[in-house]
């Protein structure tokens, strides 16, 4: 513990180093003092604060990759950006008010980033603070970093396929786990985190899929579900269950993948080869889940049984999505009217 005077500057600054209740050495350090005494003064203040226990956010962060599974790249580059954007890794997580998270949030949205490495970074502080709460008693105030909306130019225009460009595309693949995991998703609109989740033990005798789980990063594993509504049974046609019986046959407990899980690149790869060679319109792997919708909503599928079966948490979601879709239905159910008149 020290006070100095900066012969720079001219101002004092305090140092104080210690041992949180975790072992790890830590430094207390504030500079800007314009009076020996208000440095004395300080740090006196700061020699009090560390003989409570002091859990900083940094210390949270680190022992919360420690619990994960992710490769150490991945953890490092985590940290890093943490470092470069969280302006409170230093501080004792206790110090860290509400109103001190909503700054930093608005910060965050003035940064020239992409919305999708924003809300990355928005995620990360919030997984923190649950893994604090968790297995730290920290008060969890991190639900005031809602998720920050993307901009018009960044906003995709969703694309969709006909069941005839599906049939095109679909005929280029090759591969039997990675054409039936397309065609499952293409004609159950599940996502395709919950397709690579899937299980044997899911497809049931009587011809249903069970979704209760999802993985979005394989080393990871399956997760739970984020919402209730995403936990369902989906009934599936006949050509779909009878492709997805043959891979119930093949070894392993994994539906798509036998002993492994698809990983996000290699579905990516057969993807993008099949759509080549196919020739048809480039879309996402997540449009096949809006294709299948859009058939069911221009079929004259019931709005709410569509909305079920894709797992969202209520009819507004779903209405919201396919409005334009809506829309259409609502001008052939007038010219309905006009021909009953």
């Amino acid at each position: 513990m020290s006070v100095g005077l900066d012969e720079k500057t001219k101002h004092w600054f305090y140092q104080v180093k210690y041992k949180d209740n975790f072992g790890k050495v830590r430094v207390l350090k504030k500079r800007g003092f314009k009076l020996k005494r208000d440095a004395l003064k300080a740090e006196a203040e700061a020699k009090e604060s560390v003989n409570r226990t002091i859990v900083t956010f940094r210390f949270l962060a680190e022992e919360y990759l420690k619990s994960t599974d992710a490769d150490p790249k991945h953890k490092e580059r985590k940290m890093h950006n943490l470092e470069h954007y969280f302006d409170y890794i230093d501080y004792d997580v206790s110090k860290i008010t509400k109103l001190m998270l909503l700054n930093w949030h608005q910060k965050i949205k003035g940064l020239d980033l992409s919305t999708n490495v924003k809300n990355k970074c928005l995620q990360y502080v919030k997984s923190v603070y649950k893994f604090g709460h968790d297995y730290y008693d920290i008060n969890n105030i991190s639900h005031v970093l809602t998720s920050i909306k993307k901009n018009i130019s960044e906003q995709k225009e969703m694309e969709v396929w006909t069941v005839d460009e599906f049939n095109q595309f679909i005929s280029c693949v090759d591969h039997p786990i990675y054409k039936a995991y397309f065609y499952t998703l293409f004609w159950t609109g599940i996502r395709r985190g919950e397709g690579i989740a899937l299980l044997k033990d899911d497809l049931t005798e009587d011809g249903y899929l069970i979704i209760n789980k999802s993985i979005r990063i394989v080393s990871d594993g399956p997760k739970s579900p984020k919402t209730a509504s995403s936990v369902r049974k989906i009934k599936l046609d006949i050509k779909t269950y009878e492709m997805l019986k043959t891979l119930k046959q093949r070894p392993g407990t994994i539906l798509f993948g036998d002993d492994t899980y698809l990983s996000s690149t290699n579905i990516q790869r057969h993807f993008r080869k099949a759509i080549k060679e196919s020739g048809v319109k480039p879309i996402r792997i997540h449009d096949l889940r809006h294709s299948h919708a859009t058939i069911l909503i221009n079929s004259g599928a019931n709005i709410v049984a569509v909305s079920k079966r894709l797992g969202h948490s209520d009819i507004n979601m779903t209405l919201k999505v396919y409005t334009h879709l809506l829309d259409k239905t609502s001008d052939e159910l007038v010219s309905m009217i006009n021909n009953i008149n």
